[in-house]
């Protein structure tokens, strides 16, 4: 943990930045824990985070993943900072991978249910993932006695990325990333690739965060990248 430390303190490098969230996940979780069978629940949102590691290793040698990534589980959704050799252009590609792969999952795990619940069913778990590009600054803080310390991070770029994964609550787009993310990934492209990446991005106008001063562009992004996508 000492090494991550001194490396993003030292490089001050930028990293995408991903907070994805399930929708409706309390609901289903006390309604399964009501019928004995909160497992089922357990057990899809394990499938989710190996999921996720998953896609990110499978470009391994794609792409340079030193430092590693991090994932930090959130209870009903996960943290991920994606690092190493032009980290935006592959969370772009992970993001547009991981979709497809959480949509295929929610279905598996809604005709696991089926036949549970008699009358109202809960209402269908949906999720919303926001990105945005910026620091993620480390720090220390005590952990149990016989165990290290522990890192976490903290920064204002986890505060946009929060914030805007909760803005897919209010549009059809279930990921959206901001302008800062994208430029970021057009930067390490040609100029072919920045169009490519253009024709998956929907302008959704400027938007407040809370807790920020100035509006941030945010952008849909639609499915299909990573079919799509080659390098020039």
């Amino acid at each position: 943990m000492q090494g991550v430390i001194k490396h993003m303190i030292i490089t001050k490098e930028r990293h995408t930045i991903i907070f994805f969230d399930i929708r409706n996940f309390s609901e289903h979780r006390s309604r399964l824990a009501d019928k004995g069978r909160a497992s089922l629940l357990t057990e899809f949102v394990k499938d989710v985070l190996n999921g996720a590691v998953d896609l990110l290793n499978a470009r391994k040698e794609q792409f340079e993943m030193d430092p590693k990534p991090i994932l930090n589980h959130t209870g009903d959704g996960f943290m991920l900072i994606v690092r190493g050799r032009k980290n935006p252009l592959l969370g772009l590609l992970w993001l547009s991978e991981f979709r497809r792969f959480v949509s295929s999952r929610i279905k598996s795990y809604e005709r696991s249910i089926c036949g549970l619940f008699t009358g109202t069913p809960p209402k269908k778990l949906d999720f919303g993932i926001g990105g945005h590009c910026g620091l993620a600054l480390p720090f220390e803080f005590k952990d149990f006695e016989g165990v290290d310390k522990r890192v976490g991070f903290i920064g204002s770029a986890l505060n946009i990325a929060s914030h805007v994964e909760q803005c897919t609550k209010d549009h059809v787009q279930k990921i959206i990333t901001t302008d800062k993310l994208l430029d970021a990934v057009r930067q390490s492209v040609t100029l072919s690739g920045r169009k490519r990446i253009n024709s998956f991005i929907v302008s959704l106008g400027r938007h407040r965060i809370r807790g920020f001063d100035k509006p941030i562009k945010l952008f849909g992004f639609t499915s299909g990248f990573h079919q799509a996508w080659k390098e020039d």
